[in-house]
């Protein structure tokens, strides 16, 4: 019978009434005892620059595209290079974070965050000027 509740099994025991907690996810021991196993995130949170939730996953930034059977889809945020075409990288997770699949490949190098005030903020790069080199006459 599937009475829709979430349960994780390790070394032997079970868990189940998961609780959503800032960097993981933690479940409490079925028999009462009082033992909470804690799953951490593979992904982290950071912040657009209009304010957007953005999930960052091997060093790569995803936006929120749309959720459908309990799996979020989520696109790479990045441009290709010199073009005004969107990186073609996507990424499945459950409702939970938990990666399901990372689907193609980026076109672009991973962005640069730093933290600050317990938010990760995309740090703009900008490409070095060209320099000439001039031989000396």
């Amino acid at each position: 019978m599937n009475t829709g509740k979430v349960y994780k099994f390790a070394n032997g025991y079970t868990y189940g009434g998961p609780t959503k907690l800032r960097s993981c996810m933690r479940y409490r021991c079925t028999m009462g005892c009082g033992v909470y196993l804690y799953l951490t995130f593979d992904v982290l949170f950071a912040v657009s620059q209009r304010g957007a939730r953005l999930l960052l996953y091997k060093g790569y930034s995803y936006s929120y595209q749309s959720v459908k059977h309990e799996t979020v889809f989520w696109k790479c945020t990045m441009v290709q290079p010199g073009t005004s075409k969107r990186c073609t990288a996507k990424l499945y997770t459950t409702i939970d974070y938990e990666v399901i699949d990372d689907v193609g490949s980026h076109c672009h190098v991973k962005p640069m965050f730093i933290k600050r005030n317990d938010t990760m903020i995309r740090v703009k790069t900008r490409n070095p000027p060209l320099v000439e080199k001039t031989e000396p006459l």
